[in-house]
């Protein structure tokens, strides 16, 4: 008979060998288990990005590749994969944490999850984000959570992201030559507001209160001050001229 390989054992080679660029591409390091394995297909060693020393922080990996198709209840947002009883079984018993990780050949993706963290009430059962369990180099702070032994008081492990994107909302400023500091014999703002709606020609400043600096706008402080004075003369004197008005202008 004529020896074969299998379509099925190419798609199992890629996917493992496409999840093993990922993890070197982690700065991790990734060992194959080789024919001898019964349910997990390598193991993923932690290693310093700084120093490039290896942690001795082991997980084991479960590779799950196919080809085409969609995935159990799959959304753009989410899906589920059902993990076989056996599987299961042999990976509880396991004294290094297990991730299983998803593959698909017609797109490229990878999702994965400890094969703990199942769905409530169906130990089985797994439900994977597509926007927080994709496979790649953002996920690492998250994998190396799961090797540390939780037992153990005082254990260490250092940051594995190399970097991260930020977006940054300061603003440059220039401070003024001179500065004006001058104590109040008001409490707040809001007891000030009765002096200030006497004078004009109002201005927008900045003040500290609270360890924070704000920029507050004391002519429409003004203008709800005058308005919410004029709102009540009305109330009070209604019954008097029921034809009574009142408008506000808001000066800019």
């Amino acid at each position: 008979m004529t020896k074969r390989i299998t379509d099925s054992q190419l798609l199992g080679e890629l996917g493992e060998t496409a999840i093993k660029k990922l993890v070197l591409e982690m700065h991790f390091i990734y060992e194959s288990r080789g024919r001898l394995e019964a349910g997990t297909d390598g193991i993923i060693e932690l290693r310093d990005p700084k120093s490039g020393a290896p942690l001795g922080k082991l997980l084991a990996v479960q590779v799950k590749a196919t080809e085409r198709g969609q995935y159990i209840r799959e959304t753009d947002r989410s899906f589920e994969y059902l993990l076989k009883p056996d599987d299961l079984s042999y990976w509880r018993v396991s004294n290094i944490p297990v991730i299983i990780v998803v593959w698909r050949q017609s797109d490229g993706s990878a999702y994965w999850k400890e094969v703990t963290d199942c769905v409530k009430g169906e130990e089985r059962r797994l439900h994977f984000n597509k926007n927080t369990d994709v496979f790649d180099a953002q996920c690492v702070d998250r994998i190396g959570a799961l090797t540390i032994d939780r037992n153990t008081p005082g254990v260490y492990l250092p940051p594995l992201n190399q970097s991260e994107n930020a977006i940054i909302n300061l603003l440059r400023i220039k401070l003024p030559d001179e500065i004006f500091l001058a104590s109040s014999p008001f409490g707040s703002g809001r007891d000030a507001i009765s002096e200030l709606v006497k004078h004009d020609n109002s201005r927008f400043d900045w003040s500290s209160a609270n360890g924070a600096l704000s920029r507050s706008s004391i002519h429409e402080a003004t203008l709800r001050a005058r308005s919410s004075t004029s709102i009540k003369s009305m109330r009070s004197t209604r019954s008097c001229s029921p034809l009574m008005t009142i408008s506000t202008t808001r000066r800019t």
